[in-house]
């Protein structure tokens, strides 16, 4: 009966042994994961972030515009539109219909004003 009940202590140690190392793992796999999904989580943050530094609306709203012609071909440069064409120009709160009256060609240099272009 006492080599019966050793064995039983022996067993009872032993899942009581196997409960911890368990107990331990599943620790260490929660830390990790948590670890992980931080990291993705400011991945993602990060990613999202240089999206709104792309997107047309956020241009707008800061104080660009989008200049379409009438067929809504992007207008890029003065040489795009002609006196008496009509053009729509996108703003942050809304489209404006324009009539180009005059344009003129300027020429555009790092750190420098705008100054006409001389032909």
């Amino acid at each position: 009966e006492e080599s019966l009940e050793r064995k039983l202590e022996s067993v009872d140690r032993k899942e009581e042994q196997a409960a911890e190392k368990n107990k331990k793992a599943e620790e260490r796999l929660r830390e990790g994961m948590r670890r992980l999904v931080e990291k993705r989580r400011h991945s993602l943050e990060i990613y999202v972030e240089r999206l709104r530094g792309l997107s047309p609306l956020d241009r707008l709203c800061s104080g660009y515009s989008y200049i379409e012609d009438a067929e809504g071909k992007n207008i890029r440069s003065v040489r795009q539109v002609q006196a008496g064409q009509e053009i729509h120009i996108m703003v942050s709160d809304g489209v404006i219909d324009a009539r180009v009256t005059a344009y003129e060609a300027l020429e555009m240099k790092p750190n420098s004003d705008f100054r006409a272009r001389e032909d």
